[in-house]
């Protein structure tokens, strides 16, 4: 006697905001989808940085290279905000909500498929394209990339 499968109970979302546009879709759809799932929802920021900035050398300082611009530090500030927009309906909603912001080297699809399996997330919603990617009809290269390096589901958000 064969069973129907069932899907798995989604318990953990992951929602990448970069402050672009479409990240921020992407995590006011990940609200929907928590309230709905009575899921968990991660608010997850990746900024990445050449290693000499995050101390990874061995050197104390970066010797030769310029500090975070005044863009890098815009950029920033532009996703904390789109994230505390996106946690305050979450609040509403009665959405269990986490907030996360890490700096790295590593790629940013790798650092946000390596946070979704340490943190047992079944679910990734991230937008098309980014603040980097200015194609409306190109998949930005974090999309893209996390097809093949996610080992959960993914929602790409247009």
């Amino acid at each position: 006697m064969q069973t129907d499968p069932q899907p798995p109970r989604i318990r953990n979302i992951l929602a990448a905001i970069d402050g672009s546009e479409f990240a921020e879709k992407a995590g006011l759809f990940a609200v929907e989808l928590a309230r709905k799932y009575e899921a968990r929802l991660v608010l997850l920021h990746i900024a990445n940085y050449p290693a000499q900035y995050l101390g990874l050398t061995g050197h104390d300082v970066a010797v030769g290279l310029p500090l975070p611009s005044e863009r890098v530090e815009n950029l920033k500030k532009r996703s904390r905000d789109s994230i505390d927009r996106i946690a305050a309906i979450a609040h509403d909603q009665k959405v269990q909500i986490r907030k996360e912001f890490i700096e790295t080297n590593s790629s940013v699809a790798q650092s946000i498929a390596d946070y979704a399996e340490r943190e047992s997330v079944q679910m990734i919603v991230v937008g098309i394209r980014g603040v980097g990617n200015f194609d409306p009809y190109v998949v930005g290269s974090v999309a893209s990339d996390l097809v093949s390096k996610a080992r959960c589901s993914l929602l790409i958000v247009r």
